[in-house]
């Protein structure tokens, strides 16, 4: 099976990550086993899969049915391509590319990029709150490194989002989803862009009018981020002057309201530079750079102490917990191996209705029992990472006694819920849809029990209002300390400083 590659594929790793030819593994005779399903696009699904005969080689795939999707066919080879362009140089802030294949048997094609095993920057977002602005710091500073990276390749990304920004486990953060990227420059001569494209609250407003230049319009996009970061929600639904917010930012007559009273003069200083109309007027990047917003340093302790107890309940836990993940060795890349302590002995079993089958977790040590291991997992290792993220919680009862409160819950805050074979609820509500799974796990003889939500469709600041919704009808039997063990286990967030701030 042909396989087209980035051209050095080995430049796309972490300086640090051990020796791998990707272009060997894809151009090989490949026995892919799909793991599980990352999310939903435009195109098709983006699946986690492994190399059986070398399961540390995780990467996700994202697919073209082609039976469905044909007229796509060019769209998606120009997103493969754009992709590989900035793979042969590579950057620490942005997905790479490993290859593209056809796949007859599927009639499907599959483009294979660096896994990013820390989930979605919006799963991190309190809804109506936001992030510490330690934390939104450190990210948007990396979001202006990466899109650095891409302008200076005379590429423009058109759909950054908090749904596009992707971490590793060890917080770096990932530019993604190049399906509405193009050219804007090309031997040092400009072009101007005609298609609106985009996703509509973080779109720049000539996006919408006519031609439009590409940095500016991505710049703009980055200052919407910066506000679902430090707010908890969008400014405004689309910038058109019919919108109500929108005028008010323009007019200088909403500051009072939010989400703009919950940003720092600072901020909002920041924010006037790059949500302006006039595109003469936007900051580029390097001004942006060089706010004092974004030249500051801050901890935790500049938090005010009323927001700081909201966005972390349990930060004297986080603290603990944060401590002992210094002896974990994340994977970084898709290639790098994971070297976990000895702390637990685990089984784990994923179960909805009766129905069972083993999901490999983030540490190797823990352990599946043959009776337990399906029909894709018995060819590989069980050392593949859960992708970590806030939208989880440990449950004080047993697995068969919490998918009925589950289905109760969903009933209760007016969301459609029904199985989703083999072994899910597809839960939707308006324009989102997630996925719950019931993961099991048994430590040293004690049972735990973790319910999983996971975004499939539709905005990721809703999904967590959802989710937050989901979770209070459901307080009387969470584990009101399951954050400190699932932190530990990094399966979800600590909202400490990453050690690399």
């Amino acid at each position: 099976m042909e396989v087209a590659t980035s051209p050095n594929p080995h430049s796309q790793l972490n300086a640090n990550g051990p020796s791998q030819n990707y272009q060997s593994y894809l151009n090989s005779a490949m026995d892919f086993q799909i793991v599980r399903t990352l999310g939903e696009g435009a195109f098709g699904e983006v699946k986690l899969v492994v190399d059986s005969k070398n399961p540390s080689f995780a990467v996700a795939m994202k697919c073209l049915d082609l039976g469905k999707h044909a007229n796509l066919l060019n769209e998606f080879k120009k997103e493969a391509l754009i992709q590989q362009r900035l793979s042969s140089e590579g950057h620490d802030n942005v997905i790479r590319y490993i290859g593209i294949r056809m796949d007859h048997n599927l009639y499907q094609y599959q483009i294979f990029l660096e896994y990013a095993d820390g989930g979605e920057i919006f799963d991190q977002i309190e809804p109506d709150v936001g992030l510490p602005v330690h934390r939104a710091q450190f990210y948007f500073r990396q979001l202006l490194n990466g899109l650095s990276f891409i302008h200076g390749h005379g590429i423009a990304h058109r759909d950054i989002k908090p749904e596009n920004l992707l971490l590793t486990k060890r917080d770096t953060l990932k530019i993604s989803d190049f399906g509405m990227a193009t050219v804007f420059r090309h031997n040092n001569k400009e072009r101007k862009l005609q298609a609106s494209c985009g996703t509509l609250p973080y779109v720049a407003p000539e996006v919408l009018t006519g031609s439009y230049r590409g940095p500016p319009a991505d710049v703009w996009s980055c200052g919407v981020v910066l506000v679902t970061l430090l707010a908890g929600e969008l400014p405004w639904d689309a910038p058109k002057k019919s919108v109500s917010s929108y005028q008010g930012w323009i007019n200088s007559t909403s500051l009072n309201l939010n989400p703009w009273k919950k940003i720092d003069n600072n901020a909002l200083s920041l924010l006037r530079i790059i949500l302006t109309e006039n595109t003469k007027n936007r900051a580029d990047l390097d001004r942006i750079k060089n706010h004092p917003w974004c030249t500051f340093k801050t901890d935790s302790a500049h938090i005010p102490s009323a927001k700081r107890r909201k966005l972390i309940p349990d930060l004297e836990f986080a603290s603990i917990s944060f401590t002992l993940q210094k002896s974990f060795y994340f994977r970084d890349t898709v290639s790098q191996p994971i070297e976990i302590s000895n702390r637990m002995n685990a089984i784990i079993t994923s179960t909805i209705q009766n129905i069972s089958f083993s999901q490999p977790d983030s540490a190797d040590n823990l352990l599946l029992s043959n009776s337990q291991i399906s029909e894709f997992s018995q060819h590989q290792d069980p050392i593949l990472n859960l992708v970590r993220r806030m939208t989880r919680f440990l449950v004080v009862v047993s697995k068969s006694e919490i998918i009925p409160r589950l289905y109760a819950a969903c009933e209760d805050c007016g969301f459609q819920a029904k199985d989703h074979p083999p072994c899910h609820i597809l839960v939707t509500h308006r324009e989102i849809t997630f996925i719950i799974t019931v993961i099991e796990m048994v430590e040293g003889g004690v049972r735990k029990v973790m319910v999983d939500i996971r975004r499939s469709r539709g905005d990721g600041i809703e999904f967590k209002r959802a989710f937050v919704a989901l979770r209070k009808r459901l307080l009387d039997v969470v584990c009101s300390r399951g954050n400190e063990w699932l932190v530990s286990q990094g399966l979800t967030h600590s909202q400490m400083i990453p050690e690399s701030y």
